[in-house]
């Protein structure tokens, strides 16, 4: 690895995992679990502003994100019922618990994945 480069270990610490390979598998699903969790909560919070009764439009301000990227999360969350998104969040921060404690394997994301998907 390149000197300039961060090390694997130091970028990710995962203490239980020997093998560097092992490490970045970790890390990903790790990024790929906060990144899903973040995507997940702002389509439940878009949901439950649009049932209160907040324009698309005014989606943006409230949750502190760029109009575009406000309007997309709106126009997405249509597709998806209140509870499925609650479920999908309480399942995420289970599955952060279980994947860091090393009480779960990486099925466990893509169970969940699969859940999101079939709605």
């Amino acid at each position: 690895m390149r000197s300039w480069m961060p090390s694997v270990r130091a970028t990710c610490a995962v203490p239980w995992i020997s093998s560097p390979a092992a490490v970045r598998t970790a890390c990903t699903f790790t990024v790929l679990l906060a990144l899903l969790t973040r995507h997940v909560r702002q389509l439940w919070q878009a949901r439950r502003l649009l049932a209160g009764g907040t324009p698309p439009k005014g989606l943006g301000k409230i949750m502190g994100l760029h109009p575009f990227i406000a309007e997309k999360l709106g126009g997405h969350v249509r597709g998806f019922r209140e509870s499925t998104l609650r479920d999908a969040v309480l399942a995420l921060a289970d599955a952060d618990y279980l994947l860091k404690t090393g009480q779960a394997g990486d099925e466990l994301l893509e169970d969940i994945i699969i859940r999101l998907c079939t709605k």
